[in-house]
This record gives C-alpha cells, sequence and structure tokens, in this order.
C-alpha cells in the first residue's frame, strides 16, 4: 500500500504547506505505532520533488536523518528505500552512517538521503566531509526529538542548521519531555513553536489522539497480562538498564529470552489469541529470542514470522501482517 492513511495524509499536508510558506522548524507530534516515520518519509519525498520543480536546491542535495540508535536508522532507511523503489523517484543514494557504517567521500557528489546514529554524527560531524555535506544540506529530520535539546545533540544538530535555508523536521511521541528545569518547553522553542498533532476531518488539532487512533482501529487498547517467570534478575541487571534508551544489556535479555517458564507464559498467551482467529505481534528481546519462539510456535502449529534488522522482506512482511485478507 503506497497511500498514508487519512491522519497521517492531513499531517503531511501541514507540514507542506508550511514549507510553501517558509516556515523552517516544525515538530511532528504522533503516538507510537501511528506512523510518525512513514509520514516523514513522504514529506521527504514531496520536499525533494518540490524542490526540483521549482530548480529551488542544488543538484546534489543532502537531506540527514539523525536519530538515536541504529534500529532506528536501519527503520528510516529501509522505509525510504522501499518507498523510493515504489514510487519511481528520481535516482538518490541512501547513505548509512550509524554503527560499523560508513559513508563514502564521493557521497559529496551526488544528491543523498544520509541516515545518521546521533553519537556517531557527534564525534564527526567536525570532520571535513561534513563541512561539504553541510554546504548541499537543506532538511534535517531528528527522531526522538525530545532529546534534541541535550547540549550534545544541539551542537551537533545546530552545525547543520545554522543557516537560515535549512529546514529542521522533529519526530516525537512525548514532547512532554522536553522540557527544562524551570518548566520552560524547550522543544518548542526549539522548533520555533510549530508543533504539529494529529488534525481531525476539519483540520482541527486531537486532544486525544490515543483515543482517537484506538476508536479508529490504528492502535489496540491495552490489556496487560502477567507473565510467569521463575527467572530472578539481580539488582545489578536493573541497574544495567540504559536510562536513555531503556534497553537492558546483553546478559540480562539472553537470561530473559532463554527462560522456559518466561517463554511457556508469552506462547500460552500467544495460543489463547490465536484460537480467536486473532493476528498477534510480539516484541520480543532480541533476535535469538524471535529465532526460539518461532521454533517453538511451529512446534505447535502456529505460523509465525520473525522480522528483524536483516530481514530482507522487512516491509512486505509488515504490509502482508497489516492486509486483512492475509
Amino acid at each position: 500500500k503506497n497511500s498514508l492513511h487519512p491522519f497521517q495524509e492531513r499531517v503531511r499536508r501541514k507540514v507542506m504547506n508550511l514549507i510553501s510558506n517558509k516556515q523552517k522548524r516544525f515538530l511532528i507530534h504522533m503516538p507510537t505505532g501511528s506512523g510518525k516515520t512513514r509520514t516523514a518519509a513522504e514529506i521527504v519525498l514531496d520536499f525533494i520533488r518540490q524542490s526540483a520543480s521549482k530548480s529551488l536546491l542544488p543538484r546534489n542535495l543532502k537531506i540527514l536523518w539523525v536519530a538515536q540508535s541504529q534500529e532506528l536508522c536501519e527503520q528510516a532507511a529501509g522505509t525510504l528505500k522501499w518507498m523510493i523503489d515504489n514510487k519511481g523517484t528520481s535516482d538518490i543514494e541512501i547513505g548509512h552512517f550509524y554503527g560499523s557504517n560508513e559513508i563514502d567521500n564521493d557521497i559529496v557528489n551526488h544528491p543523498a538521503i544520509i541516515f545518521c546514529g546521533i553519537s556517531k554524527l557527534m564525534l564527526n560531524y567536525m570532520k571535513p566531509i561534513w563541512s561539504d555535506i553541510k554546504r548541499d544540506n537543506y532538511l534535517v529530520i531528528v527522531d526522538e526529538a525530545h532529546r534534541s535539546v541535550a547540549s550534545e545533540w544541539v551542537k551537533a544538530l545546530d552545525f547543520f542548521t545554522e543557516h537560515s535555508s535549512v529546514y529542521l523536521l522533529g519526530l516525537t511521541a512525548t514532547p512532554g519531555l522536553g522540557s527544562g528545569p524551570d518548566g520552560t518547553n524547550l522543544l518548542a522553542q526549539y522548533y520555533d513553536n510549530n508543533k504539529i498533532k494529529l488534525l481531525d476531518d476539519d483540520y482541527t488539532d486531537i486532544d486525544n489522539p490515543i483515543s482517537y487512533l484506538r476508536k479508529r482501529k490504528f492502535l489496540a487498547n491495552i490489556e496487560p497480562h502477567t507473565i510467569e517467570s521463575t527467572i530472578e534478575l539481580s539488582t545489578q541487571d536493573l541497574n544495567q538498564k540504559n536510562k536513555d534508551s531503556f534497553d537492558f544489556d546483553a546478559k540480562t535479555l539472553e537470561k530473559l529470552s532463554l527462560s522456559p517458564s518466561r517463554n511457556l507464559s508469552i506462547v500460552n498467551i500467544i495460543k489463547k489469541h490465536h484460537k480467536l482467529k486473532e493476528k498477534i505481534l510480539v516484541f520480543t528481546c532480541g533476535v535469538e529470542h524471535n529465532k526460539i519462539l518461532k521454533q517453538v510456535l511451529k512446534n505447535n502449529d502456529i505460523y509465525s514470522e520473525a522480522v528483524d534488522k536483516d530481514s530482507k522482506n522487512r516491509n512486505e512482511l509488515i504490509e502482508k501482517f497489516k492486509d486483512k485478507d492475509s
């Protein structure tokens, strides 16, 4: 499916209207699971097409997409590539600058969307190649934008957006986390107080977007279940949690993945919903946990697919899952 849902389309139109009216900074607030990445990707392609049609920007246009984690970079890059392939957008390279990925010096000679891990970018943006990229950079997308007012992030973002011709688009599900100690909304200020929320059919802000999306079956209602497990996490295990990304370290995740009682509890919940012919989306502890659960489900005659960063057909599997008839 190539089109946006109506609520996503209204956000896209509002942003493009602001761009047409020479606004430079915007903050999109959409709940987790409502398609921030997909909506922003459409805006990126519109920005490229609009700029090309008006011959406003350089031939070797650069767009930076900045995110905190490798997984977020890979997700966004996969979405953009899939859309470019399906929409026949003019040739544009996709650069990867996160994890162990590096960009080739030749990228400065081509139009490109460069996906950057913020940690790696902060360590490298003063190198000469980034000054060359900055010269042709006219749009910066910041995923998890509520983190962008952290002093370390600001230095790097300011480097690329200091010129008045550069557009800055932030994406967040939690804009309240951008407040300063005195209650000032630093996040809103950084994005020129252009906060874009979900809009109804009359283009009026929706006060409770989660309720709006649940009523229309775009988001699920939460029904908590206790997962029984004999595994015990020590204080040290709990302290290993990364405070910024809410990720546990690899050893703790391995403990959770290998717990037979915990996995049995998860499978029993899946079996209950499978009998009702419901589609089930399971967020696991990682790639190995995917494999374990997939094998256990296969032994129970339940078909499943695992999606991770290395899945070649990631978008195909996601679209198949979303298809009501599949």
